[in-house]
C-alpha cells in the first residue's frame, strides 16, 4: 500500500512530531534523574556510619534524592545504574573507575561497661583470654592478627560467636555478650554514647579498608562533587574525634 501525497506528508509531519516529543521525554527523565544519586554501600559502613549522617547531606542538598542499597556483592559501575560505590577490601576499579580511599581505620578492642565491670575486667592485653571473643569474619584484621602483637600469650581462636557482619560484632559486644575487635569509625556511634570502651586505646593501622568508587567521566557532576566534599569533611570530622582517645604503642 503506497500513501498519497497528503498521507506522505501527514507522516512526515508525524515522525518529525513523534521524534520531538520522545526528545522532550528523554530531556524530562535525564533531568529528573540528575536529581537522584544512588548508592551502593557494604552494610556495615551504611548502617553503623553513613545512614546516621545522611540527613546532614540531605539537609544541606535539598535538590537530591538518595537513593542508597545495601549489599555486600560488588557493582558494576558501568554497566549498572549506580552513581556511587562505597566497598571493603581489595580495590577492584578499573581503567574507568575512579578509586577515593578512606583514611585508615583505628582499630580497637572494644567492649562494654557492663563487660568492664564484670569479676573479669580488661585491665591487660593478656585479659582478653577471660573473655568471650566475637569474630567478625570478612574483617581484613582479625583476631589473629592482634594476638600476633601480643606473642606471649596464645588466645583460643576456635572459640567464640562468629558473624560475617561487623555490626552484628558491635552490637553483642554493646549487650555485653563478648569483647569484640573492629574500626572505630563503624562503632563511633556507640563509643560516643558510652555504650562501648576501648580499654587498650586503640591501635593504628597502615591499611585502607573502604573506598569510594564512581565514574570517572562523571566526576565533575555536581551531585557527585558534592557528597564527595561531604563524605570528606564527615570523615575528617570522626578522625578528629577518634583523636581524644590514646594511641596504643602497638600497630597493625
Amino acid at each position: 500500500m503506497e500513501l498519497t501525497e497528503i498521507g506522505e506528508k501527514y507522516s512526515a509531519e508525524l515522525i518529525t512530531i513523534f521524534a520531538a516529543l520522545n526528545k522532550a521525554t528523554d530531556k524530562i527523565l535525564e533531568d529528573t534523574k540528575s536529581n537522584i544519586l544512588t548508592i551502593h554501600c557494604v552494610p556495615s559502613l551504611a548502617y553503623q556510619w553513613l545512614m546516621p549522617r545522611l540527613k546532614k547531606f540531605n539537609a544541606l542538598n535539598p535538590e537530591i534524592d538518595v537513593r542508597l542499597q545495601a549489599a555486600v556483592e560488588a557493582v558494576d559501575l558501568v554497566t549498572q545504574d549506580i552513581d556511587l560505590a562505597i566497598r571493603y577490601g581489595e580495590n577492584k576499579s578499573d581503567a574507568n573507575v575512579a578509586y577515593w580511599p578512606f583514611p585508615q581505620e583505628p582499630l580497637a578492642v572494644l567492649c562494654s561497661p557492663k563487660t568492664q565491670k564484670s569479676k573479669h575486667p580488661l585491665l591487660s592485653p593478656s585479659d582478653v583470654t577471660k573473655q568471650t571473643i566475637i569474630h567478625s569474619e570478612i574483617n581484613i584484621l582479625k583476631w589473629q592478627h592482634w594476638n600476633n602483637l601480643y606473642p606471649q600469650f596464645t588466645l583460643d581462636l576456635s572459640r567464640g560467636p562468629r558473624f560475617d557482619r561487623s555490626f552484628m560484632s558491635i552490637k553483642m559486644a554493646k549487650d555485653a555478650e563478648g569483647i569484640a575487635l573492629e574500626s572505630l569509625l563503624l562503632a563511633q556511634n556507640e563509643i560516643a554514647a558510652n555504650k562501648l570502651i576501648l580499654p587498650f586505646g586503640m591501635y593504628k593501622t597502615h591499611t585502607t579498608f573502604h573506598y569510594l568508587q564512581f565514574m570517572k567521566k562523571n566526576e565533575n557532576l555536581p551531585k557527585i562533587k558534592k557528597f564527595k566534599h561531604w563524605l570528606e569533611e564527615e570523615l575528617k570530622e570522626s578522625f578528629d574525634y577518634f583523636d581524644q582517645f590514646p594511641v596504643n604503642e602497638k600497630e597493625f
